[in-house]
């Protein structure tokens, strides 16, 4: 009698080699998921990842640190700040650099390097797998609409808005360290205060609101001054990004931004901390340009959404798809016959196996969330899909000229500066 056969494991799938120069994410100490891993830690919390590396950030500078500050700028990615240095447009945190008052560092952003999935990350120190906010739409299967994730409304459709109660299952950070009975405070732009996105990510601070980058800085300063026992303080400063969609990251504009921020927050900050503070400085991602002759339309591809169970979501640089299993064969050779320059396309059990979202097998609620097939863009492609039929007659005056989400250098590279004060 011949023994019976065990059954058949489905194969798992082999991770694909990417594109020459793309930057994977880390999540191991080299990367912002492990930012918030450093606070837990140093303020004794179990925390969920490891803690940065030495060479991100040396063991002596956050040494018997009473208060951290997080400060993120949106989309200042680490080459644009390198450029930035270079050619002289912060010269107040280049002399700190040059003379040891500063370090700085690279880290990446998770994937994808997009604000709601890198913020998230930083307010909770979870994997994007874990916290399920993986990009700037998703499709919702519960409620078969693709949702804003940064307004939590649906994308240019009638339905009702989401409830961020509930909507990530992971705590925050102040939440965390609450139990070690570390005070939290968060610094926002007062027309964030109380939305949906900044609900989620102040759960258990106290929030402060600002109207410009100059009483941001003062107000950060004040808290850090105030503070009479372990304290961590989180702002948030979006214009940076701002003016990189709307003008570019190489443009005259966000060299302005860039010096305005040198100035205030050296005059405001980095030279009057207090000594039993460390302020770290990050980003959430990069950005790059993009162009009307690097852009493909998907909403002008009949043939290829006729073979989708839902509208595209996620970025323009990075197409989530939910497409059956009989359609997906005919979807990636679709790609691949007109898109083969442009697009590069992965199964998510692939992304899933490159460790893109730091797990695999991915949680139910990554699975869900991303769909089936992921497109990126290769080099500075750009691949949106416009929801609003409106929008479609005159498509580049609804698309902005910076972007982000891919795994490009200029995307996926942040800085992390520190300064002890």
């Amino acid at each position: 009698m011949k023994p019976a056969r065990a059954p058949k494991r489905p194969a798992t799938p082999r991770a694909p080699e990417l594109p020459a120069g793309w930057v994977m994410p880390r999540y191991d100490g080299g990367g912002i998921a492990n930012i918030g891993s450093t606070v837990l830690s140093h303020f004794g919390v179990e925390a969920p990842l490891p803690p940065l590396a030495a060479e991100a950030l040396p063991p002596a500078l956050i040494h018997g640190a009473r208060t951290i500050i997080l400060l993120v700028l949106d989309a200042l990615g680490y080459e644009q700040l390198r450029a930035r240095l270079a050619e002289g447009t912060a010269p107040r945190l280049a002399e700190r650099l040059a003379h040891g008052g500063a370090t700085l560092a690279p880290l990446t952003s998770v994937f994808p390097c997009t604000t709601s999935a890198a913020l998230t990350t930083l307010h909770t120190g979870a994997l994007p797998a874990r916290h399920g906010m993986l990009g700037f739409t998703l499709y919702l299967p519960d409620r078969g609409a693709v949702y804003n994730m940064v307004f939590f409304k649906p994308e240019w459709q009638a339905g009702p808005e989401l409830a961020p109660e509930g909507f990530v299952p992971e705590p925050t950070l102040p939440q965390r360290l609450a139990s070690a009975g570390v005070a939290s405070q968060d610094v926002n732009l007062s027309a964030l205060v109380g939305t949906a996105l900044s609900r989620i990510f102040t759960a258990g601070a106290t929030t402060w609101s600002y109207v410009t980058s100059a009483d941001m800085a003062v107000r950060v300063r004040r808290l850090a001054e105030a503070a009479d026992g372990p304290t961590f303080i989180f702002a948030y400063w979006p214009s940076v990004d701002a003016i990189a969609h709307r003008y570019g990251p190489g443009s005259d504009e966000h060299r302005a931004e860039v010096a305005a921020l040198d100035f205030i927050l050296d005059r405001e900050l980095l030279g009057r901390l207090p000594p039993d503070t460390l302020l770290l400085v990050t980003a959430d991602h990069g950005q790059m340009t993009t162009s009307r002759e690097r852009t493909i339309l998907l909403h002008e591809h009949p043939a290829l959404l006729e073979h989708l169970a839902a509208p595209p979501a996620g970025e323009r640089r990075v197409v989530y798809l939910r497409v059956a299993p009989e359609h997906r064969a005919w979807v990636r050779d679709y790609f691949a016959r007109n898109f083969a320059d442009a697009a590069f396309v992965l199964a998510r059990e692939e992304a899933a196996a490159l460790g893109l979202y730091g797990l695999d097998p991915l949680p139910p609620i990554a699975r869900e969330r991303i769909g089936d097939l992921i497109v990126l863009g290769r080099d500075d492609w750009q691949l949106p899909f416009l929801h609003n039929v409106d929008h479609r007659a005159e498509p580049f005056k609804h698309l902005s000229i910076g972007a982000h989400g891919g795994l490009t250098p200029a995307e996926m590279l942040v800085p992390l500066i520190a300064i002890r004060g």
